[in-house]
């Protein structure tokens, strides 16, 4: 697998094992293993960042769950989360999932066999919809979980963490998308933040600070509840900027 020569040589290890598994079990039910998400970009941490596989089956039915199940403790000890679908699905996903299947066509690597992504397009009515109820799950979620927190700062630190972590789908979604170029290369999740911040209007500085907090970066209590207080506005001024928002035609 040429197309692997960036990973480290554990990485590459586990992938090219994966799929020789994933061929043997499945043999010509299998259409295609697809690596996304994080492991294909900057942020990519060996070790600790989560391998995202699409496996794209001819039928899922028992026997095709039952082979993956056999396989699945050895994925969980190589990081490796699955999405296991056929064609027929992800083609009909592409109007409640589009966000969804934007990220995995945007940051694909094929592994194995057929590519489906080369003529798929979504709708940015659908994304614009999605980034929306999304955005406002987000708020309503984090809401409802500072209520159960305790009173030390570690609790607070990780519902940040998890938080930002959680809204960088959205967040790449509309840089793709929003009014302007988008940039030729994949920055990292800081530039991410910034380019959508820029584009759309809001402050950056709470979501940034969340994602150093995310790195290990650590806050006084006096300094966290302000941070979720900005962290909040801000998310509640792109709920605002998103739901005003035109989008019209494709992406492809």
């Amino acid at each position: 697998m040429h197309h692997l020569a960036h990973f480290d040589s554990r990485t590459r290890e586990v992938l090219e094992r994966t799929v020789a598994a994933l061929a043997a079990r499945y043999g010509s039910d299998l259409i295609g293993v697809f690596l996304y998400g994080s492991a294909t970009g900057p942020d990519f941490i060996p070790g600790r960042s989560d391998l995202n596989l699409l496996i794209l089956l001819a039928k899922v039915r028992m026997p095709a769950l039952d082979a993956a199940r056999a396989l699945a403790g050895r994925w969980r000890r190589d990081r490796i989360t699955p999405l296991i679908l056929t064609v027929a699905d992800l083609h009909a996903s592409l109007d409640v999932f589009p966000i969804e299947i934007m990220e995995i066509k945007a940051s694909r690597i094929v592994l194995f066999g057929q590519d489906p992504f080369d003529g798929v397009s979504v709708q940015l009515g659908h994304l614009r919809l999605q980034c929306e109820r999304d955005l406002k799950r987000h708020l309503v979620r984090f809401r409802h979980a500072y209520l159960g927190l305790g009173r030390g700062t570690r609790e607070l630190e990780h519902l940040l963490a998890e938080a930002v972590t959680g809204l960088l789908p959205v967040l790449r979604t509309l840089a793709r998308v929003a009014p302007a170029e988008v940039p030729a290369d994949r920055g990292g999740r800081e530039a991410v933040i910034a380019e959508v911040a820029r584009r759309l209007g809001f402050e950056p500085a709470p979501l940034l600070d969340a994602l150093e907090i995310k790195h290990g970066a650590r806050r006084s209590a006096v300094e966290l509840r302000g941070l979720v207080d900005a962290y909040l506005a801000q998310i509640e001024r792109l709920v605002d900027v998103v739901d005003r928002l035109k989008l019209e035609g494709h992406w492809v």
